[in-house]
């Protein structure tokens, strides 16, 4: 066995052990009572960063208006971003139609290729205790809010995340994003239970308003186009450390998968650009996957080469394969087994390529080019 063989094995089984470890709080029984037990609820101010968002925006007003929570206890604030098509008209028109809402909305020029300007301008007209942020193009459940209520009244919690189901037509695209965001949700959830919180997601998370304040999480990255939720998550640990984040497994919603290879890959390049202008344990991280991924790739190679090798790289192979879907699978998540093979295939290419080609390759975002 040659010096890359014994690498490559010693990676997978390092990567293999790791999902088995994520597993593990999956498996543990979840806590489905949920119950405010303040007399005087928090305050809570619903954040939205609108670009051009005139197909979805009404969709995401709707489903915000049939939550279980009094009215009087939360407002929802709309920031509509650079937009040049109808979120405006759309807005009034709707706060005609409903003047009992809670909604109050505002345009702003931004110069820079993120959603980060509006998000703070958001946070400055909040008058809530608690920011819930999600994305125009989502639609929320009913518990939403009240979710993220019970958890924060845990006084020692400042910043939580949750859950994020896909829409879309179902088809070979829509099976791989599925199994990836799966993944992504499934990793963010253990790594949050074991102390060590990898990831976010900025169209489902929440934070004290203060605690926003006092961080000013996105001071020096505007230019960045993506990773709202990273820069975000970063501050909090290094601030109030990593036992003042949670999982909120309550909070979920939905939003719709890329619809064509193209804007799937543009997406992807632009969420990894992120990784490059940050230093912490989430880049790290990424930096494991890719090399376990290059591993995988390296071994269904040597097979073909080295038959005395293939009894080293099947066991893997095949743990890595059995601990990969079973972390998907424990998120319940619906994915046609049909497709689960051939992703196994798939994915290792697909993630080397992510990371090899975002640096070189300038996205846009929005009608903004991204930062390379």
């Amino acid at each position: 066995m040659g010096f890359f063989n014994i690498v490559a094995v010693i990676l997978l089984s390092a990567y293999c052990f790791l999902l088995f470890l994520a597993l593990i709080p999956l498996l543990l029984p979840k806590k489905d009572s949920m119950k405010l037990i303040q007399q005087k609820q928090s305050f809570v101010s619903v954040i939205i960063a609108a670009r051009n968002e005139e197909k979805n925006i009404l969709a995401l007003l709707e489903s915000l208006s049939l939550q279980n929570l009094p009215k009087d206890n939360y407002e929802i604030i709309i920031v509509s971003d650079n937009s040049t098509d109808n979120t405006l008209s759309l807005l009034e028109e709707y706060k005609e139609k409903k003047p009992e809402t809670n909604i109050s909305f505002y345009f702003i020029e931004n110069q820079y290729p993120s959603k980060k300007v509006a998000l703070e301008y958001a946070v400055e007209k909040a008058k809530g205790e608690i920011l819930i942020f999600t994305d125009a193009d989502c639609l929320v459940d009913e518990n939403w809010i009240s979710s993220y209520l019970f958890l924060f009244q845990d006084k020692k919690l400042q910043f939580a995340t949750g859950k994020i189901n896909l829409l879309g037509k179902k088809n070979l695209l829509y099976a791989f994003q599925q199994m990836e965001w799966s993944a992504l949700m499934a990793i963010t959830a253990s790594s949050i239970y074991y102390s060590v919180p990898l990831m976010a997601n900025g169209a489902n998370m929440a934070i004290r308003r203060q605690a926003f304040l006092d961080i000013k999480p996105y001071e020096s990255n505007k230019d960045i186009a993506s990773g709202d939720d990273m820069f975000l998550l970063a501050a909090v640990k290094k601030r109030f450390g990593a036992k003042a984040v949670c999982f909120n497994s309550n909070a979920h919603i939905k939003t719709v998968a890329a619809d064509n290879f193209l804007s799937f890959i543009t997406q992807r390049i632009r969420w990894a650009k992120k990784n490059y202008f940050s230093l912490s344990t989430a880049l790290l991280a990424a930096v494991f996957v890719l090399l376990s991924q290059m591993a995988t790739i390296f071994l269904l190679l040597t097979v073909v080469f080295d038959f005395y090798f293939l009894q080293w790289s099947f066991f893997l192979l095949m743990a890595k394969f059995f601990l990969e879907f079973s972390l998907i699978l424990c998120y319940k998540r619906s994915i046609t087994l049909l497709y689960l093979p051939l992703l196994a295939i798939i994915y290792p290419f697909y993630v080397c390529f992510i990371a090899f080609a975002s640096p070189f390759i300038r996205v846009r975002w929005k009608s903004n080019t991204t930062k390379a």
